[in-house]
């Protein structure tokens, strides 16, 4: 059986989407397709922050070691933390174009969230249905309009799973949903008959493993890393963000695609299920 990858980028901010182009030509060079999550609301929401902020805090009763990972601004940089909190656009008017370039080039792209990234880290898994569907349906509204696709994956901001959310993608022409981490690699059936497929290669609480590996300064073989991810059904599913393969990642990451051909066969998430 040949063994199959796929490399998940998500587009959480304003220089996640301005980078996007960088993405595609450093695919092309690189010969490899990605599936790309765009998120098509805005980036952040500064009542979410403050009250995730202040719920993080209140769980933890005793200091706990950071986790090993690039801070903000070395992710986005000051201009980044700017544009986000003084101006927060939304994502689709600065990444339409490179999506559709993307497209064009055999990148997959998918949906990522709905209205605000940060807002559904906080609070998508306790909307009721009818919030969902305002906060949602414009979103896969903005994402066929601009690439139109009557099919596509989903993939939920910090992997904050919703089922109103996934009752109405269901509906809408959702095909697939990634929207969990396991290394064991096994596709799950959501309750609304959707497959879910797993991210299989990442760090601790999220964080994506080559971010953790350059943080940490890590210098284990990343061959060992990509044969571990490999799960049961022989396959692996890498995620990241344009941010940082485009940026302080660039050089880890087209080492780790060097090494992930030499043990599979690289593909898109849908090739992955569909």
């Amino acid at each position: 059986m040949t063994r199959k990858y796929a490399v998940r980028l998500d587009i959480d901010t304003t220089v996640c989407a301005r980078k996007l182009i960088d993405v595609v030509e450093l695919g092309n060079r690189l010969g490899v397709k990605f599936t790309i999550f765009a998120n098509m609301g805005r980036s952040v929401s500064l009542s979410a922050a403050f009250l995730r902020r202040l719920s993080q805090r209140s769980v933890r009763g005793n200091p706990t070691e950071p986790m090993m990972k690039l801070s903000i601004r070395d992710k986005i940089g000051w201009k980044g933390i700017l544009e986000s909190i003084l101006i927060n656009p939304e994502l689709h008017r600065l990444s339409a174009d490179a999506l559709l370039k993307a497209r064009d080039s055999g990148h997959e792209i998918g949906l990522h969230g709905g209205l605000n990234h940060s807002l559904w880290h906080f609070a998508a898994s306790s909307m009721d249905a009818d919030q969902m569907h305002r906060f949602l349906t414009p979103a896969i509204e903005h994402y066929q309009n601009i690439l139109g696709y009557n099919s596509f994956g989903f993939s939920s901001p910090g992997f904050k799973s919703s089922q109103p959310a996934y009752e109405i993608l269901a509906g809408a022409g959702c095909a697939y949903l990634s929207d969990f981490i396991d290394c064991t690699g096994r596709v799950r059936c959501s309750p609304c008959g959707l497959p879910d497929v797993p991210v299989t290669l990442s760090a601790a609480n999220t964080v994506d493993f080559l971010e953790w590996y350059v943080a940490s300064g890590a210098s284990s073989p990343l061959e060992n890393a990509i044969e571990q991810s490999i799960g049961e059904d022989g396959f692996g599913v890498y995620y990241s963000h344009p941010c940082f393969i485009a940026g302080k990642g660039k050089q880890v990451f087209s080492q780790f695609v060097c090494a992930l051909r030499e043990q599979a066969e690289i593909v898109t998430m849908s090739e992955l299920v569909l």
